[in-house]
């Protein structure tokens, strides 16, 4: 490959970066032209395209293998479709203000929506959990999120949990019971003793009451704490609560917003390590939280959504899943079938717990999410927390609330595995245990669904805008048609309007000037000749006034109907119109002189003093000028001499119209040259500049059109792309 090939690859592999197969026509162009200027043939570059093509595709694919690599390469891909339907839109011309508003509508959509990418894309690269599954646990306040969440840290020996247990005791505070915040480690002396102390209290109200109702099994924590005769032996107490005091301090004690700050928890089922989020509820004040949920939620893998309520799920609360979870990571619903411990006091209650009620509200569920999200839902699993927390848990003395529960199921179920596996929390198990053995293709998953998912909010915004922008890109392309039908028809009424009044102008001249000819030769007043020269100097003069005056009049009239037009479109480039160069047009008409004096008996030159200077006076005018007044001075002048050599009144006459309506001929027809042709001339090169213009502004809109398009194909194609190619070892 010669230096020259490289270059023309180089420069052919940036735009197919950015717009792989789709690109534009005007990058063809200048790709084309590019080739040509580097000597290069058409069938030669074919070859060179395609070998540079599977080289490329060949050098990314084998950073597929790396989900970081792979998931940074696409957001910048769409970054780059994002970024360059902008340029695009850019480099369209404003034709007018109104346009320009439209175009600029477009360009802070699709920038928002490339902050929105490069936002997403670094937290995604930057917080995303790269070597083990992460999963979100959202929902309604008081769901049963943290109660589900401490199952997990019971039974998977949770590492904070088991900190806490080595250290024989919990944090000062009390945990969540107190201060609603999770709690770190103390030294182990000082929990100690904070325990110590708790337990004395705890034990010395229990004092005040008949607790052996309470107690009426053996096997949870505090049991065979209470001797016969209603002493209480702490020695045990420490000893069975010392050891296992720190379950049921995450979960709530039922007031709104228990969990104001998301949580992580570490894990390992079957040698695979996961992490578990607590997110804070969305039926309280979640908008204090709306951060903390924001943030969990992107570093998730995929969410539980717990639903807490025996119902479906209301419209306000569906508003607020679809405002946290829409086009999300994949969803699943867990419906905590809430109840309390006497819920199960008989054993017909404890026979199933999947009921018909309970199957009615999860129908319910499934429903509303699959409406809600669509592919994004992975469907439902049922659970009863708090029996599946009381199987196995040793609740700390500061959840004596807890503890009475465990105490009631206890006693009602024969063992504690029986009472977990009616909770029907195994089948929670199940679902974490098949993520997390398959967590690699689950951050695949997660991170093609986001990506799918800012593809599809790109495209909703476009076509949000494309409908909110609708109406007004119709008004502006009906102004514009308006504009140009317009302007062709003041144009043309204007054209025959100044030709019916020039015409009615030169007539009307040339007839006063007929009657003051006739009224002179019949007259009996003297100098016959000077006063003839004079009616044909104010001829010249009326008729160059009234040229000027009907022009003027026509040019302020066009010019008015014309910016009243043009305010509507706020800008086109039309100018305005004006027939100033006309001044230096100079009718062409002739009059032969000689032929009017060979009849008479006086000289040229007399002619010329009776005159006085005829041409110079007719030289001054607008339109018509030194030929058309001299001519008609000095051809009138020589017929006023002609006229007064024969005595004859009639016949004078006679001559005298002859000659005044060849004049009025000729200076019609020099009129019609020099003046109507020429404003028509200038007409029809207005409103040729005036459809090029609207031609180009409607160009304009079909141009903007065919970049939301193009924009909105290659993010579409790109989306394609996402679910249809290998994604690491995941291919829908």
């Amino acid at each position: 490959m010669t230096k020259k090939e490289t270059k023309f690859i180089q420069k052919y592999l940036e735009y197919y970066g950015t717009y792989g197969d789709d690109i534009p026509t005007d990058g063809w162009n200048f790709l084309s032209k590019y080739r040509k200027s580097l000597g290069i043939d058409y069938q030669r570059s074919k070859v060179l395209i395609e070998e540079a093509v599977r080289s490329y595709e060949e050098s990314n694919n084998e950073k597929i293998s790396d989900p970081k690599v792979k998931t940074q390469r696409d957001y910048n891909e769409i970054s780059l479709q994002l970024g360059a339907a902008i340029k695009q839109i850019q480099n369209i011309p404003s034709s007018t203000n109104e346009f320009k508003k439209i175009k600029q509508s477009f360009v802070d959509t699709l920038s928002e929506q490339l902050s929105r990418t490069h936002q997403e894309a670094n937290n995604t690269l930057n917080s995303t959990e790269w070597d083990k599954l992460v999963i979100a646990f959202f929902g309604e306040t008081n769901a049963g999120k943290s109660t589900i969440i401490e199952t997990f840290r019971i039974l998977f020996d949770e590492k904070e949990r088991r900190q806490n247990i080595n250290a024989h005791g919990v944090s000062k505070g009390g945990g969540y019971g107190s201060t609603g915040e999770h709690d770190t480690m103390g030294e182990g002396s000082r929990h100690a003793f904070c325990l110590y102390r708790s337990c004395k209290i705890i034990l010395n109200i229990i004092k005040l009451f008949d607790i052996r109702r309470w107690f009426k099994h053996s096997g949870g924590p505090g049991d065979n704490i209470i001797r016969e005769e209603g002493q209480y032996d702490f020695k045990k107490v420490d000893k069975e609560l010392g050891e296992y005091p720190v379950d049921g301090l995450i979960v709530g004690d039922g007031r709104h917003d228990f969990t104001k700050v998301y949580k992580e928890y570490e894990m390992n089922i079957g040698g695979k390590p996961f992490v578990l989020i607590d997110v804070p509820g969305i039926e309280g004040n979640e908008d204090d939280y709306k951060d903390e949920i924001k943030t969990a939620l992107s570093k998730a893998h995929c969410v539980f959504y717990v639903q807490g309520h025996n119902k479906t799920t209301d419209s306000a609360t569906t508003e607020k899943i679809k405002k946290y979870l829409r086009n999300w990571v994949k969803v699943y619903t867990i419906y905590n079938v809430r109840g309390s411990a006497d819920a199960y006091d008989i054993p017909e209650e404890r026979v199933k717990l999947v009921t018909d009620d309970v199957r009615k509200v999860c129908v319910g569920i499934e429903k509303s999410f699959s409406d809600i999200l669509g592919d994004s839902y992975g469907g439902n699993t049922v659970t009863q927390g708090l029996l599946a927390l009381s199987s196995y848990a040793h609740f700390s003395p500061m959840r004596d609330d807890l503890i009475r529960k465990q105490k009631k199921l206890l006693s009602f179920f024969n063992s504690r595995d029986e009472l977990y596996q009616f909770s029907g929390f195994e089948s929670v198990v199940s679902l974490v245990n098949e993520k997390a053995s398959n967590y690699t293709n689950e951050i695949y998953k997660a991170n093609k669904d986001k990506l799918v998912a800012l593809s599809k909010h790109a495209i909703f915004a476009i076509d949000k805008e494309l409908n909110n922008q609708k109406e007004t890109i119709e008004k502006y392309r009906g102004l514009l048609n308006n504009y140009r039908r317009e302007v062709d028809t003041y144009y043309n009424s204007a054209s025959h309007r100044i030709e019916i009044q020039l015409r009615e102008k030169c007539d009307d001249v040339f007839k006063k000037l007929k009657e003051s000819v006739f009224t002179i030769i019949s007259d009996d007043e003297p100098e016959k000749k000077e006063r003839i020269a004079g009616q044909v100097n104010t001829t010249c003069v009326s008729l160059r006034e009234g040229i000027f005056h009907i022009l003027k009049t026509e040019n302020e009239e066009l010019n008015k109907r014309l910016k009243e037009s043009d305010r509507k479109l706020k800008g086109l480039p039309i100018g305005i119109l004006n027939f100033e160069h006309l001044n230096n047009e100079t009718p062409n008409i002739y009059i032969n002189i000689n032929e009017i004096l060979e009849h008479l008996e006086i000289s040229i030159g007399d002619v010329a003093t009776t005159l006085f200077d005829v041409g110079s006076t007719a030289l001054v005018g607008f339109y018509v000028g030194g030929p058309l007044g001299a001519a008609i001075g000095v051809g009138l002048g020589a017929l006023g001499k002609w006229l007064f050599s024969d005595g004859g009144v009639g016949k004078a006459k006679e001559n005298a119209r002859k000659k005044i309506d060849e004049a009025h001929v000729r200076a019609w027809d020099d009129i019609q040259k020099n003046v109507i042709d020429k404003i028509k001339s200038d007409f029809n090169k207005q409103v040729t500049k005036i459809s090029t213009i609207v031609n180009d502004a409607l160009f304009n809109i079909s141009q903007l059109d065919s970049a939301i398009n193009e924009s909105k194909k290659r993010i579409l194609d790109f989306e394609k792309k996402l679910k249809t190619e290998q994604y690491g070892n995941v291919k829908e």
